[in-house]
């Protein structure tokens, strides 16, 4: 028969589990807590017991010797009785920790139940309250919402209103801001547009006022007269003179100085230096004199000094120690020319033309004054009388200072003669004295005696060194270009003092000399060749015109 019978006990982990659970429990034990309390801890001795009187049961699971196997299952025999009490005392124990357990259990569920119900109903309650307050705070909120859109549109009337008025205000201040603007903008304009007007149609007037003077070949002279050469003139105003004298004529062992040699060349010329020619013009241009006379044989460079000395800076800075305000005018009289390039009409035109293109306030003065001659087209439709009077009108007026150079004097080919031309600058140099005059002619006995004893200058006494310098200039350019080995000093020399002043004479004999020394020809040869004589030559000019 078995030793033990394997009969159901409560797990003793699940009753020390109960037991344990609810002696360290931290709220006080009711009555039901305490019972069970109880009943866990007689089913845990019950089970203790039970196991001490069953010894057998354990050694069942090992392998024991067969005399311990036999001392149990006789310790069995004997406890037998024990055992089936404390079994029977077990299960009861159980039975009972059972019913407490499921009777503890349905407590709980019934009081859970309750519970619930309760939360339900509160529940339930917390709805309906909540329910309500939405609904009060959707009234409140709907009410608010009115109480503010009413609010809202009797501002907005009110701003409407206030803009409106505000706005219709301003317009009204803006619309008469900018009537009185527009009126005065519309007068502005108007009278600017009058003014442009007036200032387009006084242009107008001024150019063909202009327009009436000028002839076509007005500058053709001055433009066709060719630039000084390289330095030559430069003395006039730089106070400079080139050594040009050559060893072989002034030496150190002459028996006379430099300074004799160029007296004795100026007296046998019967002229002065060049210091004294240009101490002389420079003294002019800044003096009180009215009047100055270049004169000069044809050839010798008068037109050329003449229009070297109206485009020199220095002139008009010279011309202020005199006259602040000057201004420089010139004309070119040209026999050869058109018949306004010879006249005296044309000197007057030309006159006129460049004194009121250079003054436009006192022109229109003019033609304010003088309307008709808005109607002339050109200087056949003014009067020669009518035209002088003008400039000595102008040359009257106070702070308008000029000074006229005129070149080739004794070129004007009307019947008067060259007297008209003088007298007229006569009456024009009259008091107040506010007009010099620069000419340049040849020296005819007419013009000298006109001239008087104004300062002058004889061009042919004072190009000597310049003559030398563009001669040396190009031949010795001819020589380098050839390689040549000539000495070309005595050659320059030979054409100086040959030149006697006559520029012209000079520049062709040097470009024939040139040529000679391109084709390799001998010296001999060259000095044969230099031409006519400067008085042939001068002759042969005057023939020509």
């Amino acid at each position: 028969m078995p030793i033990a019978r394997a009969n159901p006990i409560p797990s003793s982990a699940s009753t020390l589990r109960i037991s344990q659970s609810l002696e360290h429990s931290q709220q006080p034990l009711n009555l039901d807590d305490s019972r069970l309390l109880t009943l866990a801890r007689n089913c845990r001795d019950a089970e203790a017991e039970w196991r001490k009187k069953t010894p057998a049961r354990f050694l069942s699971q090992q392998q024991p010797r067969k005399r311990d196997r036999f001392g149990a299952v006789f310790r069995a025999v004997i406890n037998k009785p024990e055992t089936d009490r404390l079994e029977r005392q077990l299960q009861k124990a159980k039975h009972s920790l059972e019913t407490d357990l499921l009777v503890g259990i349905f407590k709980s569920l019934d009081v859970s139940k309750v519970q619930a119900n309760d939360l339900q109903d509160k529940f339930r309650d917390l709805l309906h309250a909540t329910s309500t307050s939405e609904n009060k705070l959707h009234d409140l909120i709907q009410a608010q919402v009115t109480l503010v859109n009413t609010q809202i549109s009797d501002r907005i009337d009110q701003a409407e209103l206030s803009t409106k008025t505000h706005v219709t205000t301003e317009l009204a201040s803006h619309e008469s801001r900018l009537k009185s603007h527009g009126d005065q903008g519309k007068d502005t304009i108007l009278t600017e547009a009058k003014a442009r007007e007036n200032i387009r149609t006084e242009n107008e007037a001024y150019e063909r006022l202009l327009r009436s003077f000028q002839y076509s070949d007005m500058n053709r002279r001055r433009n066709e007269i060719h630039a000084s050469y390289g330095s030559t003139f430069n003395w006039l105003f730089e106070g400079e003179f080139e050594d040009d004298y050559p060893e072989s004529e002034v030496s150190q062992s002459d028996s006379f100085s430099k300074h004799e040699a160029e007296s004795s060349y100026e007296n046998e010329a019967g002229s002065y230096p060049q210091e004294l020619a240009c101490s002389s013009v420079v003294t002019w241009l800044e003096s009180t004199e009215d009047r100055y006379w270049l004169s000069g044989r044809p050839g010798a460079g008068k037109s050329v000094l003449m229009k070297f000395i109206v485009s020199h800076e220095k002139t008009i800075t010279s011309f202020r120690q005199w006259q602040p305000e000057v201004r420089i005018l010139a004309h070119f009289f040209w026999k050869v020319g058109s018949p306004m390039q010879s006249s005296f009409n044309g000197f007057l035109c030309s006159l006129v033309y460049r004194l009121f293109s250079s003054d436009k306030q006192h022109t229109m003065g003019y033609l304010k004054q003088n309307p008709d001659w808005s109607r002339k087209a050109g200087p056949g439709d003014w009067d020669k009388d009518e035209v002088q009077l003008l400039v000595h009108s102008y040359a009257r007026q106070p702070a308008r200072p000029f000074c006229l150079f005129i070149d080739g004097l004794d070129e004007i080919m009307d019947d008067e003669g060259v007297g008209v031309l003088i007298d007229f600058l006569d009456t024009l140099q009259e008091p107040p004295h506010l007009v010099k005059v620069c000419m340049s002619s040849r020296p005819e006995s007419t013009i000298r005696t006109r001239m008087g004893r104004s300062p002058d200058m004889k061009m042919q006494d004072l190009t000597r060194n310049d003559i030398k310098q563009y001669a040396r200039a190009n031949l010795e350019k001819e020589v380098s270009l050839t390689n040549s080995s000539m000495c070309i000093e005595d050659l320059v020399t030979d054409i100086s003092d040959k030149a006697e002043g006559v520029f012209l004479w000079a520049v062709l004999v040097t470009r024939s000399i040139a040529r000679g020394i391109s084709n390799g020809d001998s010296r001999e040869f060259i000095q044969k060749g230099f031409g006519n004589p400067p008085r042939s030559f001068t002759s042969y000019i005057l023939i020509c015109g």
